[in-house]
């Protein structure tokens, strides 16, 4: 299976007037075995681990926060805790990276619980 990625990103200070622009930039990636695994699931206020049941190996993973108000904390496992790599607020543009091999995912979501879409193809 290809799987294919485009993103871009511009910015306008209206101020100074500004603009810079990044992308969009498309990427086809050919997984080496198929799989893919997850759906839409709630994070609640602790660290939660995150398991893929249908994939041999971590590959490309789509994270995105569809609560209005929370953000959500995501990160690898280091000593049994999350080591905090990144934060979805709401509305942020979802994080599309791929998964080391072998990493454990924690999210965990602020002030209270949050539904967050998680995809994540086999490598």
């Amino acid at each position: 299976m290809d799987i294919t990625v485009t993103a871009g990103i511009s910015a306008y200070d209206q101020t100074t007037q500004d603009r810079q622009a990044i992308g969009p930039k498309q990427v086809k990636v050919t997984q080496s075995g198929q799989g893919d695994d997850g759906g839409i699931r709630d994070i609640g206020t602790t660290e939660e681990v995150v398991t893929f049941t249908d994939i041999t190996t971590n590959g490309l993973l789509y994270l995105e926060n569809l609560d209005p108000t929370n953000y959500v904390q995501f990160g690898p496992t280091s000593g049994g805790a999350m080591v905090v790599q990144g934060r979805l607020n709401p509305k942020d543009p979802p994080a599309i990276f791929r998964l080391e091999p072998g990493a454990v995912l924690r999210l965990k979501a602020n002030v209270a619980a949050c539904k967050v879409r998680i995809r994540i193809w086999n490598a």
